[in-house]
């Protein structure tokens, strides 16, 4: 994992945080999705806020210090979104969360500026600046694995299954490509109505008529693991299932 975990940068090695995981990557969507529950925790002003925001801060500049390009992206996007959701439901609250944001941004800056920005930048120009160079090569495996799919009807509906192994012993890194490599199309769709079948039960016990909405504070979490996931395999990772644990009770979270 040498060369996912270390970064030259003008003759020094600096060493990509991961956490406890072998991958910053995966670290990295792992911090944004406990970031995600936390705003929701905030908003909802449940017990424990300020501990929630002081975590969801410390959070974040963990996620920054993995130097992961999907960490950043998705991040950009979390806000984007969480500020879009907070201003959709209550507009004194999202113009406080704004400046918030500003402000803890600023005081980041100030202190990790040149060191973040130099990291970031080597990482985004150092495999080049067209796709592939980009992406750090997962435009090459998107295209094989889009190809492997389309020019095998077996696979395309009904997949390889799991038990096929890796296609030339690589992986996707991307999860709708993933899922309809080992799946295939009806194998996708039943798996996604199955979740959304899981989502709707529980809110039906929880009595909720309405479970869902489009930019809610509840769906943050969704569309992070949608939007992070354009470049990973956490379809076929062992936490998998608890981030959909905590999409699910995100979904059906009422607060107060």
């Amino acid at each position: 994992m040498a060369t996912v975990q270390t970064l030259i940068l003008e003759g020094k090695l600096n060493t990509r945080f991961a956490g406890l995981d072998l991958d910053p990557n995966y670290y990295s969507i792992q911090i944004l999705i406990a970031i995600s529950c936390l705003i929701i925790n905030i908003y909802y002003k449940q017990v424990g806020k300020k501990t929630s925001i002081f975590l969801a801060m410390a959070l974040g500049v963990f996620g920054f210090f993995s130097v992961s390009k999907m960490y950043l992206i998705s991040f950009l996007f979390l806000l984007i979104i969480a500020a879009v959701a907070f201003v959709r439901n209550n507009i004194v609250f999202g113009i406080k969360f704004i400046f918030s944001l500003l402000f803890s941004g600023g005081i980041f800056a100030y202190f990790f500026y040149d060191n973040i920005y130099n990291l970031f930048s080597q990482r985004f120009i150092s495999s080049g600046q067209d796709i592939a160079g980009l992406t750090t090569g997962r435009s090459i495996l998107w295209k094989m694995f889009f190809a492997e799919i389309i020019n095998d009807f077996k696979v395309l509906c009904f997949g390889a299954g799991f038990g096929s192994g890796k296609l030339s012993n690589i992986m996707a890194h991307n999860m709708y490509l993933t899922m309809l490599y080992y799946m295939g199309i009806i194998g996708s769709v039943i798996s996604i109505f199955y979740f959304f079948t899981i989502i709707e039960a529980l809110a039906n016990n929880l009595k909720q008529k309405k479970y869902y909405q489009l930019f809610s504070i509840n769906s943050i979490p969704l569309y992070i693991l949608l939007i992070a996931n354009i470049s990973l395999d956490s379809f076929v990772m062992d936490f998998f299932p608890i981030q959909l644990l905590l999409i699910l009770f995100s979904l059906t979270y009422k607060g107060g």
